[in-house]
């Protein structure tokens, strides 16, 4: 049944050919996710039936680029979908629902996702309460932009959640796709978006602050980044290949209190948001360590004690 909902077999095509067409999809949203969404699953000849924004810059640059109707009015795109994809910031989706439901533009039989990480899917109630069946499918993924030129989702893990039937759909759709899935469910979807907001966002801040310190020393944010990239890409080249803990290196895994104080010494005159990262992230390290087995307790309790001065 699903196969046949997917895949649905057209009678013919101006050519007089029969030919089968993929299931129609809107898309609520024409930011960074919406934009990317659009184009990976046109590329794929999915069937985008129009995009839907807030404004009409963002709604109309989208659906020019891939020649489908745009509107502001979410139901006019929706009551032609067979999959919806509300795309929209986290804080307007259920707002948004809840106008495509009382617009009547969802109806039995059609799949309504979300793409947001921690929401679970009560927050798409109002589309269930119309017959939709309704799930959540996240990209595990970073956009900066809407840029949608190179779009490729390959190697992308979505987290899936919902109704059955939505989540057997999500695992298709994230296949096809090229990327994987993992099953996050309601109660767990918090920790699953912090986790990865520590991966995604926190890496940037850290970034931020070396770059910040490297400034102190006359060297620009450019060549700060230039000169710190291949030590990111080698400590995550490090955790591909060994795991956590065995990528950890550095004076916390080796217990060199000496030099974790002289960090701390130098770090007091650069600032104080600067300092108190380095104490924060250093406790962490330290229970890393212990767990690595590179250090004593005795050496933990050494770091322990100076971080937490």
């Amino acid at each position: 049944m699903f196969f046949c909902f997917l895949y649905q077999l057209k009678a013919v095509n101006t050519e007089g050919e029969i030919y089968i067409a993929k299931a129609k999809i809107a898309i609520v949203g024409a930011g960074k996710v919406g934009s990317r969404l659009a184009a990976a699953l046109q590329s794929l000849d999915y069937q985008l039936v129009g995009v839907a924004s807030r404004t009409e810059p963002s709604s109309a640059l989208l659906g020019r680029k891939y020649g489908i109707p745009w509107t502001t009015k979410p139901v006019e795109v929706c009551k032609q979908a067979e999959i919806i994809f509300i795309t929209t910031p986290d804080r307007s989706i259920g707002d948004v629902v809840k106008q495509i439901a009382k617009a009547q533009g969802f109806k039995a039989g059609q799949y309504v996702y979300h793409a947001c990480g921690a929401l679970t899917t009560n927050v798409l109630e109002p589309a269930k309460n119309c017959g939709a069946l309704t799930g959540s499918f996240h990209p595990l993924q970073t956009f900066a932009t809407n840029e949608t030129e190179n779009a490729s989702l390959t190697g992308t893990f979505f987290a899936l959640d919902g109704d059955k039937q939505a989540v057997e759909l999500g695992r298709k759709l994230a296949t096809e796709l090229g990327g994987q899935w993992l099953l996050v469910p309601a109660q767990q979807r918090a920790v699953y978006h912090a986790a990865a907001c520590i991966v995604s966002n926190y890496l940037v801040s850290l970034v931020d602050c070396a770059t910040h310190l490297y400034k102190q020393m006359g060297i620009s944010d450019s060549n700060a980044i230039s000169a710190l990239l291949p030590l990111i890409t080698g400590t995550l080249n490090n955790i591909v290949q060994f795991g956590t803990p065995h990528a950890l290196t550095g004076p916390v895994s080796r217990g060199d209190v000496s030099t974790v104080t002289n960090h701390l010494a130098a770090l007091e005159q650069c600032g104080e948001r600067e300092l108190q990262l380095y104490k924060s992230v250093g406790l962490y390290t330290t229970t890393l360590a212990l767990e690595k087995k590179s250090l004593t307790a005795s050496q933990a309790k050494e770091l322990l004690e100076v971080l937490q001065k």
